[in-house]
């Protein structure tokens, strides 16, 4: 599938068509037979419903549509991570694999436009956003390697061609930093700043946490994780982070 579409297909998923218009118009349609212009009427409500179906057909992705293209968009941001890694360092070895974290954008950004800024509740109750902060964490032999940047789902041109990786601008606000397990502070979750997001127009509680790494000098790593209910991640991050301190106090007590 060609990528412009994929992106107009995750957006028409996020997006309410405007059924006002059509509708307005089939309801002309109805009053015009009630006075009788029944051929006119009919012809405006039949009108009214080819636009409405027209709106309704659209593009739009599914929601399992919209997950899996997640995954694929993150497979590709770990991809242009390792070969900023492997840039300045031939040894390919991992102690684990790479953890992933990733939370909403809910505010405007460098390099993200903020009409794509948008989140909305599935039929799941899950909540789905278009832009994302996302974390990836490399566990080295010496030392841990964090690539950060935004995600724009609805951004064409993230999906490439087969062995190519998404140039930068397509992954906006990226950063990559190496820090050595023995300068670790504290690896540890806490309530979000922006826990409330407005979620179609609405003030709707989304419950976030922010994974914390502190460093001696007082640098921190902050990636926002969404462990709503809804989201059945709560657990998983919580294992998450309990390996995370491990395999860290591990490396500390080995050095």
């Amino acid at each position: 599938m060609e990528d412009d579409l994929k992106r107009r297909m995750i957006k028409g998923y996020f997006i309410t068509p405007a059924l006002r218009y059509p509708i307005g118009i089939a309801a002309t349609g109805a009053l015009l037979i009630l006075i009788n212009a029944a051929d006119i009427g009919v012809a405006v409500i039949l009108s009214g419903a080819a636009i409405l179906a027209t709106a309704l057909r659209g593009d739009r992705a599914t929601e399992e549509q919209v997950d899996a293209w997640f995954k694929e968009d993150l497979d590709m941001i770990e991809k242009r991570a390792r070969e900023r890694i492997y840039q300045s360092d031939d040894d390919r070895t991992m102690e684990k694999e790479p953890s992933r974290w990733h939370g909403p954008i809910t505010q405007e950004a460098p390099g993200i436009h903020k009409n794509n800024i948008l989140i909305k509740k599935g039929r799941d109750g899950r909540y789905r956003w278009t832009v994302s902060d996302v974390l990836i964490i490399f566990y080295r032999k010496h030392n841990i390697d964090c690539y950060k940047c935004h995600l724009d789902s609805l951004r064409s041109g993230l999906s490439t061609k087969e062995g190519v990786s998404p140039s930068r601008n397509l992954t906006p606000n990226e950063h990559f930093s190496r820090y050595f397990y023995r300068d670790v502070v504290s690896v540890s979750m806490g309530e979000s700043e922006s826990s409330k997001i407005s979620v179609e127009g609405e003030k709707r509680s989304l419950l976030l946490q922010s994974l914390k790494i502190s460093f001696v000098n007082s640098e921190v790593v902050v990636a926002n994780v969404d462990v709503s209910e809804s989201s059945g991640a709560s657990s998983d991050v919580e294992n998450s982070v309990r390996a995370v301190q491990k395999l860290i106090q591990e490396k500390k007590e080995g050095a």
